[in-house]
C-alpha cells in the first residue's frame, strides 16, 4: 500500500495486510519513524520501502517519463479511475457544519467538498 503518514500507523496497517505485503512510504506526516513488528518482517515477509519521485525522475529515461505522464494524463482526462476521486457532494462555506456531518455519514460514497466560492 502507499503510505503518506509513516510512524506507527504504517506498522498497524501493514499488520492487517496479507503475507509478503509491502508499504511504499512516500511521506512523513506523523513525523515519526516507521515501526514494524519483527514478526511481520520475519514470519510474514512484509517489507517497507520508500517512494521518492525525485529519485525516479533522475533514473527514468525520457521515454519512461513520457509513458508514465501519458498514462496519468489519460486517466485524469477520462474521470480519474486511478488518480481521481469521487465527489459525493459540494457545500458552500456557510454550510461547513452540515458538510462535516454529511462527510461523517457518507465517507464511503466519496468526498464532501467545501467550496468557499459558492
Amino acid at each position: 500500500y502507499f503510505d503518506p503518514i509513516a510512524g506507527a500507523f504504517c506498522g498497524r496497517v501493514l499488520s492487517k495486510m496479507p503475507a509478503k505485503s509491502t508499504a511504499h512510504v512516500y511521506g512523513a506526516l506523523s513525523g515519526e519513524a516507521v515501526s514494524l513488528s519483527p514478526i511481520d518482517i520475519i514470519f510474514y515477509q512484509k517489507s517497507v520501502t520508500y517512494l521518492y519521485l525525485l529519485t525516479w525522475f533522475q533514473e527514468a529515461s525520457k521515454e519512461e517519463q513520457d509513458e508514465v505522464f501519458g498514462e496519468v494524463i489519460k486517466d485524469l482526462s477520462t474521470g480519474g479511475n486511478i488518480f481521481g476521486t469521487k465527489i459525493y457532494k459540494t457545500f458552500s462555506l456557510d454550510k461547513v457544519v452540515e458538510a462535516c456531518g454529511e462527510a461523517a455519514k457518507t465517507a464511503s460514497l466519496g468526498k464532501v467538498i467545501i467550496n468557499p466560492q459558492l
